[in-house]
């Protein structure tokens, strides 16, 4: 909410007289016009020169509006402001070239409604007094060293006690000399963070102490106090800033099926990474596989699929998280069986069998012919068999069987079974 204004090169930040300074004197006065002046004063800095900008309320838009400045000279011993006014309610913002950043308080913009403490009512005529007297302001410097020294920019944060958190105060480019200075703060509780140009904060880094996130209470990691003399903190950032950390691990469902699209969600990250996505196939990525959907296909049948996040951010190492394995169904199978209903006596019986499964041109595996319990006869297909096998079955006693042919299925198959009948005849 703080607004700047630039002045001779340099830029500042604007100060509500009555935060952070002390208004002496009447707020009301007495005739059709009348005047509103103050004097600036600093307990322990001096002030060169600086503004005083004149705002109006604005009954209609339920604002103030600016209505015009007074120049502070560097000349006037006792930096007085002044202006000549109609009956009114106004407020008075003053910044300069050796006054704090922000001010003291509850001073980030203008009034927002006319029972704030800085309105000043003129009413009919004389002279309202809004003097503006500083408190001791101290200096907080150090220097920023290390592999990351040259990328970062200083800011410093004071307790708001009206906000109940840490709200901007002012901020040093530290790339130049790898040193900062905040020279005129006052008496409070501050934090301090290391931002890039680029905006991205200084991984774990980034808050004095190594707190990963902004201090959200005035004592503790990450938090010192201003008042009694001038402070020296330095820093150093070595190596790369630490990688994204999934707060929320990426997860996927515990089963999936060939065709059936199965989604993962990849979780929620520490900063604001990028992330890249990967299904794994027993443990080996899937090429083209990098969305956070993906379809199984018969390579996946009778395996296992899992999903990885890569959190990618400028600065800092990647992170990386898995989720656990899901379990994909084999392929369903179908086994037909067919034979001629009267073999002779002493000749072998031949079963024509078919194994069929969908997707799979040439499935694979072993088949076995049981009578009862007893196996008495097996074969095998190979990928150049089609799903068709011719197996013969000898040695069978004159009268009726019932065979029963088994497929066994494989690693990507579930197996299946078919009955067929043979009379052994003289």
């Amino acid at each position: 909410m703080t607004r700047a204004r630039t002045l001779v090169g340099r830029t500042t930040a604007l100060l509500l007289i009555t935060s952070g300074a002390v208004m002496v004197g009447s707020t009301t006065a007495h005739a059709a016009d009348g005047t509103i002046t103050g004097t600036i004063t600093a307990a322990n800095r001096p002030i060169t020169y600086g503004y005083a900008d004149l705002y109006k309320w604005d009954a209609v838009g339920k604002r103030f509006a600016y209505v015009t400045y007074d120049f502070i000279s560097a000349a006037s011993p006792d930096k007085t402001f002044s202006f000549t006014v109609a009956p009114g309610k106004y407020a008075v913002e003053v910044y300069g070239s050796r006054l704090p950043d922000n001010s003291v308080g509850d001073a980030w913009a203008l009034p927002e409604t006319l029972s704030h403490a800085g309105v000043i009512e003129v009413t009919d005529g004389g002279t309202v007094r809004a003097d503006v007297s500083y408190p001791t302001m101290y200096t907080v410097s150090g220097t920023v060293s290390g592999a990351r020294a040259g990328e970062s920019e200083a800011r410093l944060l004071r307790w708001e006690p009206s906000h109940n958190s840490f709200e901007y105060f002012e901020w040093d480019d530290t790339r130049y000399n790898g040193s900062y200075s905040f020279d005129h703060v006052p008496a409070g509780t501050y934090t301090m963070e290391f931002e890039r140009p680029d905006g991205t904060a200084m991984g774990e880094e980034k808050w004095l102490g190594g707190n990963a996130a902004m201090p959200t209470a005035p004592s503790g990691s990450g938090v010192f106090s201003v008042g009694s003399s001038d402070l020296v903190k330095n820093f150093n950032f070595d190596g790369p800033a630490p990688a994204p950390v999934a707060t929320t691990a990426p997860a996927i469902p515990a089963t999936a099926a060939v065709g059936v699209p199965i989604t993962a969600t990849p979780g929620a990250w520490t900063e604001t990474p990028s992330l890249a996505f990967q299904w794994l196939r027993n443990g080996v990525a899937i090429p083209g596989a990098t969305s956070t959907t993906y379809v199984p296909t018969v390579a996946d049948a009778g395996g296992t699929l899992a999903f990885t996040v890569a959190a990618t951010q400028a600065y800092t190492a990647t992170g990386n998280a898995r989720t656990g394995d899901a379990a994909v169904a084999k392929l369903v199978s179908a086994v037909t069986a067919k034979a001629k209903k009267k073999v002779e006596l002493g000749k072998k019986a031949k079963l024509k069998v078919g194994v069929s499964v969908p997707g799979v041109a040439s499935p694979t595996g072993m088949v076995k012919v049981f009578e009862g319990k007893d196996k008495v006869a097996k074969g095998v297909l190979d990928t150049t068999d089609g799903g068709k096998l011719t197996i013969k079955v000898k040695n069978l006693e004159l009268g009726k069987h019932k065979l029963k042919v088994e497929y066994l299925g494989n690693t990507v198959t579930n197996g299946a079974t078919d009955k067929v009948k043979v009379k052994v005849v003289r």
